[in-house]
């Protein structure tokens, strides 16, 4: 708001409305300020609008597809089954990523194999893994329905330290899974330091975890958040940094934003992961991107905050330490380092670049 104190003296004696046009260039620049924030409020409040159609678009579809037939695994399934001498009245697949079977009308009399003959056989055909088959009977009739199992799994370790003695650290690493056996690892690091660096963190960390339970569009959730944190009073901001790993698959994916790299651990191969992606709730659009890549039994995933490595120079002292050790299992006493060894060695003062304090 402009000040009388601020004019020139020059003006004040030559302008006798000096101050009446001070007061309308005030009120002018208050209602100019309204009009853009009031804007702002609703053009995020329109994205919001469409964010919120596509999640539920998404869910329904999600929802659809499950509960779908699959006719071409259906036969598929069907033919197998009568050569295996699995006798039934009606066979059916419905899902294409996870599948779900159910038998109808099962007569065990005259079936020739053992359920665990049937599930061999199915998962051979089906090429995914099947949980335990379940058979119910009601009414005189038996039906059996057997869907697919994670062939994999995820643990994780966590460490972490505040980049200065009493102050509160601003990352909030969280894991979870989902009921589409989905493993999910997230490292949310808020802009700035202490209290309100870690409230913005938290917050993000608390709604992509309850978001990702019922939609799997991860760049739609993190659209959304983005939104949810632009608006939030007083301006504030956080890198995402979001792995999944399909546990039925092995495929994985990476997407970040305003994220530091991450690094995968393959024997003695290690491979940098990064983008050049803004934090969110900073820029209008969502700024973000999605790496791919599969897992395999012993691969070993670092994710880590700037404070530890933030660019292809900082991250080449955790490359060399990570090529050099040997990973196991916690618990194993035969080997040299554990993964939580392994976090607990790394993130300390004294293995940090010199130039940066985490």
């Amino acid at each position: 708001v402009p000040e009388i104190d601020c004019v020139d003296e020059r003006f004040l004696h030559r302008c006798p409305n000096i101050e009446k046009i001070i007061d309308d260039l005030g009120a002018l620049g208050k209602e100019t300020a309204k009009h853009s924030t009031e804007t702002c409020r609703l053009d995020i409040s329109a994205q919001d609008f469409d964010i919120a159609s596509r999640l539920i678009d998404g869910i329904s579809q999600s929802i659809d597809s499950s509960c779908l037939p699959n006719r071409v695994l259906s036969d598929k399934v069907k033919r197998s089954c009568d050569r295996l001498g699995f006798r039934c009245e009606r066979i059916e697949v419905f899902g294409r990523e996870r599948v779900r079977i159910i038998a109808m009308g099962v007569n065990t009399e005259a079936s020739k194999c053992t359920v665990d003959e049937l599930k061999s056989a199915l998962e051979a055909t089906t090429g995914v893994s099947l949980g335990d088959a379940c058979i119910e009977e009601l009414n005189g009739s038996c039906t059996l329905s057997i869907k697919s199992a994670p062939s994999l799994s995820a643990s994780s370790v966590k460490n972490k330290l505040p980049r200065a003695e009493n102050e509160e650290n601003g990352d909030t690493l969280c894991e979870f899974s989902t009921s589409e056996d989905k493993f999910y690892m997230l490292l949310c690091d808020g802009m700035g330091s202490g209290k309100d660096a870690r409230l913005t963190s938290g917050i993000c960390a608390e709604f992509m975890q309850k978001i990702l339970a019922s939609c799997k569009d991860k760049e739609l959730c993190m659209s959304m958040l983005n939104n949810f944190i632009r608006a939030k009073k007083p301006e504030c901001s956080s890198s995402i940094d979001l792995l999944e790993i399909d546990l039925v698959s092995g495929n994985s994916c990476l997407v970040k934003s305003g994220a530091a790299p991450s690094f995968i651990k393959r024997g003695d191969n290690v491979f940098r992961l990064h983008s050049k992606t803004a934090p969110i709730g900073i820029m209008k659009e969502l700024d973000a991107e999605r790496l791919d890549f599969s897992l395999r039994e012993g691969d070993v995933v670092v994710m880590v905050s700037d404070g530890i490595a933030s660019d292809e120079r900082d991250s080449r002292f955790l490359v060399d330490y990570l090529s050099k050790i040997t990973l196991c299992e916690d618990g194993d006493k035969d080997v040299e380092l554990t993964p939580t060894d392994c976090v607990t060695e790394t993130v300390t003062p004294a293995n940090l670049p010199s130039k940066k304090c985490f």
